[in-house]
């Protein structure tokens, strides 16, 4: 399973890409996607099976940790 957070153009081009092949779940923080317009990305790891080689301009960060907040888990993970 591949998780993109960001329905905007980037998020969804991979999204739609990555659909072909995987079980696909695109995340959109806003009510309308496209509105407003930002061109930002965040991909698993699991990003390298379909594109082999990503140029190291395009990647800005690394996350090392993030949290996970739902009805039954509310946790932070070291990655």
């Amino acid at each position: 399973m591949i998780s993109v957070i960001g329905a905007g153009p980037a998020g969804s081009h991979y999204a739609s890409l990555a659909a072909k092949n995987n079980e696909v779940h695109l995340f959109e923080e806003h009510k309308t996607v496209g509105k407003p317009v930002a061109c930002t990305g965040i991909l698993t790891d699991s990003v390298k099976s379909i594109i082999h080689h990503i140029p190291k301009e395009l990647i800005v960060t690394n996350i090392n940790r993030f949290k996970i907040v739902s009805p039954t888990v509310n946790r932070y993970i070291s990655i």
